[in-house]
């Protein structure tokens, strides 16, 4: 599979003239009509919720802005809104595609299959976003025969008693199930230590869940392990560190980005890379899967622990496939699941695991509770920390559809291959509430 292939493919793919992007934010869409301009587009109109925090598009945007919310609660509201859109964005899209012929290109996460009547390009299947499940994702280790943590998945009211029988010396981690819509980011994920926090997350929980997988709390490093599937095999990538920080004010974690400087011991990453394929084998037999998925687990003193599943694109993904320009992002990953690339998957493997070892990737990006105005300032790592540097990188805090995000536009170059960012992202969190008063729950790495 030659990358003088890829982009012939994909521009041929993508060569039509009218587009419709849809985003939950308008910022750096840029960059995708940028691409499409290239392969022969000349006429844009973004459907975004909020502006964001970026560079904001050239041509027309319409916004169809929800109240501020949780991140999940802000994907399932613009994915609602793209099902059933507000009467100016109808007459907008009217306008501008008035005989139907516009292309659509739908939000990456939890997008309807249609928008307005149109297809919505390289959006995944119902049956596969189903298997996102917290709930289900033991049956697929077991199928795989990879190995996993004991775990019970039970009713929300017999969770306490689960959680006596599985707790190891630091408590207990429960996941709901998709009841409310799927859920990422930890949203859903509460770590217990007692049975007084037991009965916080049975109070919380309910009218929000049914059932729980409860599992003992592993202790490690937060890591997650990526693969794409295709029609001849299983690419599998590296390991990616997760940002997932503890919170010091009660039990629980802050999800803060993914960074592709890390470096598990070998073994440890042949271990989550014959996961990565074995897995994606499953997923294939099960439902006929293709494209890039992800397993986030932990990496512990006795090996790697899987914890969920994300049969989907993700951060992760996308900072290891962004170090092979000619994939063109999600691009790449659209025509695949849409069914109209097939790449070679051994191919595909040795050009992203090969460009990702050599370049690396950092994304630290953290949801902030509230309303914020819009804050940046330059900062760069120093010791385990960071310190204001006109000549740092950039931290921005800004508005998005859940309330705001901070974002730190970090140079990978900044840390030595095989280090943690975790402390680096706390560093972030504490920066930002002591400095912009944003409302990130203080936070800690977890430990190696």
């Amino acid at each position: 599979m030659g990358l003088e292939w890829v982009s012939d493919r994909l521009a041929h793919i993508y060569a039509h003239p009218r587009w419709i992007i849809l985003n939950g934010v308008s910022a750096n869409t840029q960059v995708l009509i940028d691409q499409l301009r290239e392969w022969g587009a000349s006429e844009f109109l973004v459907v975004a919720g909020e502006e964001g925090v970026g560079a904001q598009p050239e041509g027309e945007t319409v916004f169809m802005p929800s109240p501020p919310g949780t991140v999940m609660e802000g994907f399932r509201r613009f994915a609602s809104k793209v099902d059933e859109p507000p009467p100016h964005v109808r007459d907008a899209v009217d306008a501008f595609d008035p005989d139907d012929t516009a292309r659509v290109l739908g939000p990456v996460f939890g997008a309807p299959a249609s928008f307005l009547g149109r297809h919505l390009y390289g959006t995944r299947p119902g049956a596969w976003e189903a298997f996102e499940d917290k709930t289900v994702a033991d049956e697929i280790w077991d199928e795989a025969a990879i190995p996993r943590a004991p775990s019970e998945l039970v009713a929300l009211a017999d969770a306490p008693l689960a959680a006596g029988r599985l707790a190891g010396a630091l408590g207990t981690v429960w996941a709901a199930d998709n009841t409310n819509g799927w859920h990422g980011g930890g949203e859903m994920t509460r770590w217990v230590t007692d049975d007084d926090t037991a009965k916080q997350v049975v109070a919380e929980f309910t009218d929000r869940t049914r059932t729980v997988r409860v599992m003992p709390f592993l202790e490690g490093v937060p890591c997650s392990v990526h693969g794409v599937v295709t029609g001849d095999g299983v690419a599998a990538l590296r390991p990616v560190e997760l940002l997932i920080l503890h919170r010091l004010d009660r039990n629980g974690f802050v999800y803060g980005g993914v960074a592709n400087t890390w470096d598990p011991p070998a073994a440890i990453r042949d271990e989550m890379r014959q996961a990565s394929r074995s897995v994606g084998e499953v997923l294939r037999r099960r439902m006929d899967y293709r494209g890039p998925f992800s397993i986030d687990g932990v990496a512990t003193a006795d090996g790697f622990r899987p914890t969920e599943l994300n049969p989907r694109f993700s951060v992760g993904y996308g900072i290891q496939a962004n170090a092979v320009s000619e994939l063109h992002g999600m691009f790449f990953v659209r025509a695949i699941v849409e069914g109209d690339l097939d790449p070679v998957a051994d191919d595909l493997e040795q050009l992203i695991v090969t460009a990702a070892d050599a370049n690396r990737g950092v994304r630290v990006a953290f949801p902030v509770e509230g309303v914020h105005e819009r804050r940046s300032i330059r900062l760069v790592p120093r010791g385990a920390g960071v310190v204001e540097d006109p000549d740092g990188d950039l931290l921005e805090l800004g508005p998005s559809p859940y309330g705001a995000f901070l974002f730190w536009s970090v140079d990978p170059s900044r840390f030595e291959k095989g280090a943690r960012v975790a402390p680096h992202a706390a560093a972030i969190a504490d920066f930002a509430r002591a400095s912009w008063n944003a409302s990130i729950p203080p936070c800690e790495p977890a430990p190696d």
